[in-house]
């Protein structure tokens, strides 16, 4: 299957992913009013694409806090990704850096750091999640 766009791999997923697990990834936190609004808000974007206009000249390098990358797009952390892939967040580093890009490990990620740093080859950020101690207040 050639995948065209989000539609598209939503309609893979809903095939081969157990009820349970698509279903946390299918939804949003609280109400998921976030989740209800985001096609409309990115349907708000217009894109202006120029047919073979430029294309010799393509360059999408960047920087981002120092670290140069051949794409300006980051990987979000994305928690429990090993419940959908048993591979999930050492496939998903291995991509991003593969790409030129950098991966972003979730502080709930189903595998350990030392792991997916070594699968990725490249640059890899950590989502820190700081939590207040309770019995500090």
């Amino acid at each position: 299957m050639a995948f065209l766009n989000l539609s598209d791999y939503e309609t893979q997923a809903r095939k081969i992913l157990d009820t349970p697990v698509l279903d946390y990834f299918d939804g949003g936190a609280n109400d998921e009013v976030t989740l209800r609004e985001n096609p409309s808000a990115f349907g708000r974007i217009p894109l202006h694409y120029r047919v073979l206009r430029g294309t010799d000249r393509r360059d999408m390098h960047t920087r981002v806090l120092g670290h140069e990358l051949r794409t300006p797009i980051i990987a979000a952390p994305v928690a429990l990704l090993g419940m959908a892939f048993r591979d999930g967040d050492a496939a998903a580093a291995r991509a991003a850096t593969a790409a030129g890009s950098i991966f972003v490990l979730s502080t709930f990620s189903t595998t350990p750091v030392e792991q997916v740093v070594d699968a990725a080859r490249g640059q890899v950020w950590f989502q820190l999640y700081v939590y207040k101690d309770p019995a500090s207040e």
